[in-house]
């Protein structure tokens, strides 16, 4: 059905996933990770391939409910993406691998294996410790703890305020993917919780900026004195 070249292969993949035809997308993820898995030798755009292949491989077969399928794949992705971390560093970075492992952790769980997901969540948090949205996942999935708790606290005040983007509340910490500010609050709960709720209802009313950060930094850059008043200190 398909062949070909691997790059025009790869491109007509990210077209059938973003298009939502997961099913020939993952007819084609598959015959492209199986042709680039069989490879005794690949160079660094053969490993990328491999390593975008199986990304899309994962997340297909999750959405699909093929999670033993995906269970497989995700491994692989991890284990070829450290790959290039070694043999390619300027070509990928950490967060790549992070957003594996939190891939992971929620495959793992469709398969009820509990362990093993809290396992994943735990080294996505382990390289990257602000990572707010696979903090929240994480208590979703399995239940908060004193330990998660305290620990999701701390991340929301490291976070800022809530920001209003494309009409979505979120919490992003600086460097690190954004969460609905909902989820957020359900998880953490209590005063830190009833604060973000408080947070969206003053953006809704106008009393508090769309983008905290954003009004903020614009702030900053505002002369303390205008012309008028400098001349007159000439």
């Amino acid at each position: 059905m398909f062949g070909g070249d691997p790059n025009q292969m790869l491109f007509q993949l990210e077209n059938y996933y973003r298009e939502g035809r997961l099913e020939l997308a993952e007819v084609l993820s598959t015959q492209l990770t199986e042709s680039l898995s069989a490879l005794k030798s690949r160079n660094q755009d053969q490993q990328l391939m491999l390593v975008k292949s199986l990304f899309f491989l994962s997340q297909i077969l999750q959405a699909r409910g093929k999670t033993k399928n995906a269970a497989k794949s995700i491994k692989q992705l991890v284990k070829e993406r450290k790959k290039i971390l070694k043999s390619f560093p300027e070509t990928s970075n950490i967060s790549e691998l992070v957003e594996d492992y939190r891939c992971g952790a929620k495959i793992f769980s469709d398969l009820g294996k509990k362990n093993a997901s809290k396992k994943w969540f735990k080294k996505c948090l382990n390289h990257s410790p602000n990572h707010i949205a696979a903090l929240t996942e994480m208590i979703e999935l399995h239940g908060a703890t004193k330990t998660t708790l305290k620990r999701m606290e701390t991340l929301v005040e490291k976070s800022g305020p809530v920001i209003l983007h494309n009409e979505v509340f979120v919490i992003q910490p600086m460097g690190e993917p954004e969460i609905d500010a909902n989820r957020v609050a359900a998880a953490v709960g209590g005063d830190i919780g009833e604060k973000i709720l408080s947070d969206i209802e003053a953006i809704k009313s106008g009393n508090m900026a769309k983008n905290a950060r954003i009004a903020k930094a614009l702030d900053s850059l505002k002369p303390t004195m205008d012309y008028h008043e400098y001349s007159g200190n000439q």
